[in-house]
């Protein structure tokens, strides 16, 4: 521990050492793997195998407790564990998608849905795009997470995750969850990027196994996307998807293609 000022509630208190993803995704996915491989960590300048985790002296013990709760330790144990247990997907097949969605990517309503709590994923949500937001992330080699540039929305973000505010009014984050339990499809994280920048709003985005989430900020955010809201939508709509490597990862693929292989991908 590290004596200091936590980022969220501002207080001085002994620091833990937080992770910008919960540390145990990363044992899911070697778990997963079933073997001694590492995960593939992917940046502008390289792509390695690794087993080193993007931490750092962060949040006070009541702060990481805040978002153990929160949401943290539900999306562990309701995520993409291996290609028989997907808890949240068997969750949401239960059930019929709304009318009139598309085929690859169909919206479900969650109010009542036993297995799906979207209080909880919008708030695991916000706080890995806060943290994104208010700290530059060491991490393994020459990999460094990008930190994320949100204006005001990150104040009020962290409010937010105190419980001090609702969800800010210009701020709209999306929950899509894959529908395949293929481990190629699944077995893997994307640390928070700028995915898209628009002069009216900007679209960021985080993947941990078989589930993706988005975050639009802007005043100028369309009511069409405002409706897609998890958590302001008629029912807390959450989205499946045919796959998410597929619809997530068409601006990660460009960057890899760029990345210098260092170690064991040599």
């Amino acid at each position: 521990m590290s004596l200091g000022i936590c980022r969220l509630c501002l207080e001085v208190a002994h620091l833990e050492n937080s992770h910008l993803l919960p540390k145990s995704l990363y044992k899911l996915i070697k778990r997963a793997d079933g073997g001694d491989d590492h995960p593939v960590v992917v940046s502008r300048e390289t792509a390695l195998e690794t087993s080193k985790q993007v931490s750092d002296y962060l949040l006070c013990k009541n702060c990481e407790h805040r978002f153990n709760v929160g949401g943290e330790k539900w999306i562990i144990e309701n995520c993409w564990r291996n290609e028989t247990e997907f808890p949240i997907q068997e969750a949401l097949h239960a059930f019929t998608p709304e009318p009139g969605t598309a085929v690859d990517l169909a919206a479900y309503r969650t109010d009542g849905v036993a297995g799906v709590e979207p209080q909880r994923l919008v708030f695991f949500a916000a706080s890995v795009f806060w943290r994104a937001a208010a700290h530059h992330w060491g991490g393994p080699a020459s990999y460094y997470p990008v930190r994320l540039d949100l204006g005001p929305y990150r104040e009020e973000l962290r409010l937010y995750l105190l419980n001090q505010s609702p969800l800010p009014s210009n701020v709209v984050i999306t929950v899509t969850v894959g529908r395949s339990r293929d481990s190629g499809e699944n077995n893997f994280m994307i640390f928070p990027w700028l995915y898209r920048r628009q002069s009216e709003f900007r679209q960021y985005r985080f993947v941990v196994p078989g589930i993706a989430f988005q975050m639009i900020v802007g005043k100028g955010i369309p009511p069409t996307l405002r409706a897609l809201c998890t958590w302001r939508s008629t029912n807390h709509l959450v989205y499946t998807s045919d796959s998410l490597r597929d619809s997530i990862m068409d601006g990660m693929a460009r960057l890899a293609s760029k990345a210098a292989p260092k170690g064991r991908l040599k």
